[in-house]
């Protein structure tokens, strides 16, 4: 490394799920090079669950900033509580201007950020320009590009090559949960268990939502389990599908019904055998599983596959991104693209000389 053996390192993420996610290949590279130097992993409070018990995440730091760390005294506690760390360096992922004043303020020697905000050019020593906007890299990599203050660049040009699949941690009494919860409901985990998450925070085009209802109905009548999944804010989209799926057998709901927590969640993307999902977290999270996936992405250069899409070698193999003709938006993708293109990766999935062989393949 270049500098002389830290003792503790501290990589902040504080943003949304897939930011976080697709964050984790440069900390279990970081952890990788500087084995001898403890990890603290700074994340959003709701989203420890996350990365908490990773075996290359020593300790993470919880950033409130709804609660502890809201206000003036807030902003007060948060430099004390970031003090106390006791860390010799600290890796910005993505510049907040609070999270990394309060960095900056709590005296921790080296800092290492991106420099792309005012702010950002006073409260970050080790500053590196990246200009994320042109998409040269994925955002997996800008993160580990961002590691080449404290390794070589040719080691981090091996990283980025060894395209790091990114992780999760899951909860194994909630995995035994979302098994019971889906089994009470009826499911008797024979045939795939597809799960569908037609929601996201906006960030980015989305395919309709009718379209999502639609394919569901589809795979379902094929003779596929359907989990229909969504946040904490995205009933109404659950009550659409609703309406017009129903609670006919081999269709589930996940969300409104006082199981839609993120640990629990997560349980569920791990039972589920292909994850269908737009450019959002829980596509992501379905990745860092090891699921294979089926998405929807624009071909807007900031909000493209080239930036945000399924990251990882094994991603590689078993993900399959559907994107609209040139000038055109996600919506005019049509739904038989999209189940051609499921019965593609189904294929290609599950149709393998193995023992799952029988239970994969619908009669």
């Amino acid at each position: 490394m270049s500098f002389q053996s830290p003792k503790k390192i501290l990589v902040i993420r504080a943003d949304r799920i897939g930011d976080l996610i697709l964050s984790t290949p440069a900390i279990k590279a970081l952890k990788e090079q500087s084995q001898e130097s403890s990890i603290c992993v700074g994340v959003r409070k709701e989203n420890k669950s996350l990365v908490d018990g990773l075996p290359f995440v020593d300790s993470v730091f919880e950033y409130d900033p709804l609660a502890r760390h809201s206000g003036g005294a807030g902003l007060i506690r948060l430099i004390q509580d970031l003090r106390e760390l006791k860390a010799d360096i600290a890796v910005v992922l993505q510049s907040q201007p609070r999270l990394s004043t309060a960095i900056y303020l709590s005296g921790i020697k080296t800092r290492i950020g991106p420099l792309s905000k005012p702010h950002s050019y006073i409260c970050f020593n080790e500053g590196v320009r990246q200009k994320r906007s042109e998409v040269k890299y994925h955002e997996a990599e800008y993160n580990i590009l961002l590691l080449e203050k404290l390794l070589s660049t040719e080691v981090v040009q091996k990283l980025i090559v060894q395209k790091i699949d990114p992780s999760v941690k899951v909860d194994a009494e909630a995995i035994v949960k979302a098994r019971a919860w889906l089994s009470s409901l009826g499911w008797n985990f024979v045939k795939p268990l597809i799960c569908i998450h037609p929601g996201m925070g906006g960030s980015a085009e989305n395919w309709t939502l009718q379209n999502y209802i639609d394919l569901g109905r589809r795979i379902n009548n094929s003779g596929y389990g359907v989990v229909v999944s969504a946040g904490p804010s995205e009933f109404e989209l659950l009550g659409q599908f609703k309406s017009q799926l129903g609670q006919k057998d081999g269709i589930y709901y996940f969300g409104d019904e006082g199981n839609n927590g993120l640990t629990e969640f997560v349980a569920l993307l791990s039972i589920s055998d292909l994850v269908i999902a737009p450019s959002t977290g829980p596509l992501h999270l379905a990745v860092a599983l090891g699921k294979p996936v089926m998405s929807f992405f624009p071909k807007i250069r900031v909000q493209s596959k080239e930036r945000w899409g399924p990251y990882g070698r094994l991603a590689a193999g078993q993900a399959l991104v559907l994107e609209p003709e040139p000038g055109k938006a996600v919506s005019s993708i049509s739904l038989e693209k999209a189940v051609d293109n499921f019965d593609r990766l189904v294929k290609k999935v599950f149709n393998k000389e193995d023992d799952r062989e029988s239970k994969f393949i619908p009669s």
